[in-house]
């Protein structure tokens, strides 16, 4: 599905398919709501943001080559990162925070007062602890894994829950192209325009 018409098809969309319930482990992520009911939730806490005078921002994450690391480790060398990584998600965040699998290997984390200088923190912490978990499976341990971020905030990059998301998704993809491993700021992703009497004329 394309990434536009997923932002329209929120409530038909699990968060945790049957068939890796088991391995998001003690993630807040595992407990069956539709991401159209945590974005429905997420409203309710952009409002009182607004009321408290607090920021709402929105991290979104994608494991780094997941089908890279399914096809040598095995897919439930995979369900066993997911789950590894959701419970870091979940431990890292705070009672009124809100963890979600955005499906497959992404995840977003809504946090609610908490402005754009703190989400990139939160994200950069995250990263880090990402690059250092220690997945046991089996008799040993997987290869580490690396974590790709995209961070965007109310009201910087918008008032609404679609559009945050958008700037979160757009900004993951920055810190993509950028080498992976690494938090992007959808702030970084607007330009102002050129100043034209700032160009010398030949």
């Amino acid at each position: 599905m394309p990434r536009e018409a997923a932002y329209h098809a929120l409530d038909a969309q699990p968060v945790v398919s049957p068939r890796r319930h088991r391995a998001l482990g003690e993630a807040r992520t595992a407990q069956g709501e539709s991401i159209g009911h945590r974005i429905r939730r997420y409203t309710g806490l952009r409002r009182r943001a607004e009321r408290r005078k607090g920021g709402l921002s929105v991290l979104m994450f994608d494991l780094d080559h997941f089908k890279r690391y399914n096809d040598t480790q095995g897919h439930d060398a995979g369900d066993a990162l997911l789950g590894a990584f959701g419970a870091l998600l979940a431990q890292s965040s705070r009672g009124e925070d809100m963890p979600c699998r955005f499906g497959g290997e992404e995840f977003t984390l809504v946090l609610t007062d908490t402005d754009h200088a703190q989400a990139r923190g939160r994200a950069e912490a995250i990263r880090k602890a990402t690059s250092e978990l220690v997945v046991h499976y089996r008799a040993g341990t997987l290869p580490p894994a690396t974590v790709s971020i995209g961070v965007s905030s109310s009201p910087e990059q918008g008032g609404t829950p679609e559009v945050l998301l958008r700037m979160a998704d757009q900004a993951l993809y920055r810190a993509k192209q950028l080498g992976r491993n690494r938090a992007a700021s959808a702030s970084d992703l607007v330009q102002p325009p050129p100043n034209p009497r700032a160009t010398p004329v030949a």
